[in-house]
């Protein structure tokens, strides 16, 4: 950690901001100005949160044409690592460099989102029915979470027809 704040410190002076989207770290505050804007680990961020991470990072480099935006994240070990990096190879050679239809799809209503093309909708959305396919043989169970709490989760159950 010294090292990296040293580099920083080094090659861009006061031109770096540190955001931390973990859980917060007073290993990180010791040897650098950090911004915590975590979330618990495992969970996919709420939007609000992302869009303003985004605007902040946005605000932050046009300021200057020197600032460098540096976005922490402490994984969960070693081989948390050396996992994520044989999924990303597993998916650039089989899926693609683009990756996912769903993904090009998420990518573009999230830009559209910072853009202000389009906006959330404040109103609550309520699931009546949740529809899962092709999980013949497989152990099912669903977590809903609304803002960052769990609300309803199932058992675990296999599922033996569709």
């Amino acid at each position: 950690m010294k090292t990296a704040a040293l580099a920083l410190k080094t090659k861009h002076f006061e031109h770096y901001k540190v955001w931390n989207v973990s859980r917060p770290r007073h290993d990180l505050k010791r040897c650098l100005s950090v911004e915590n804007s975590g979330w618990p680990p495992r969970l996919a961020p709420p939007l609000d949160r992302l869009c303003s991470l985004c605007k902040q990072f946005e605000q932050w480099l046009v300021a200057n044409s020197n600032n460098v935006v540096v976005i922490h994240c402490k994984l969960f070990s070693d081989e948390s690592v050396e996992d994520r990096f044989d999924m990303k190879r597993f998916a650039d050679k089989h899926i693609g460099a683009n990756g996912q239809p769903s993904h090009k799809r998420y990518i573009t209503y999230f830009s559209s989102l910072l853009s202000g093309k389009i906006r959330v909708n404040p109103a609550p959305l309520y699931l009546h029915r949740i529809t899962v396919s092709h999980l013949v043989g497989r152990v099912l169970s669903v977590k809903i979470y609304e803002r960052l709490k769990p609300v309803y989760q199932t058992t675990p159950t296999w599922v033996i027809f569709t």
